[in-house]
């Protein structure tokens, strides 16, 4: 039982971070890059790496907190940089 204790507290804990740190990074690009369209392509781009080269290999062996996180970054680009969706 205590062990179990442990985990859910660490699950928890990294869920949490996980959370608070995506939508913290998120909303400063969109909130940066939303005065121009360069700053706008700049912002997404920076997201962009950030979020395939180190956010989600950091979550992605948690299923529920990964699929979060590709929710968030999508709401990210939509509101970012729409045109990327096209892509």
């Amino acid at each position: 039982m205590y062990g179990d204790d442990i985990v859910k507290k660490k699950r928890r804990r990294t869920f949490f971070s996980t959370f608070l740190l995506t939508g913290i990074f998120l909303l400063a690009l969109a909130g940066l890059g939303s005065t121009d369209v360069i700053c706008r392509h700049m912002a997404f781009a920076d997201g962009q790496t950030l979020y395939k080269t180190h956010l989600r290999p950091l979550v992605v062996w948690q299923k529920p907190v990964c699929k979060f996180t590709d929710l968030w970054y999508n709401q990210f680009v939509n509101i970012v940089c729409p045109e990327a969706l096209e892509d």
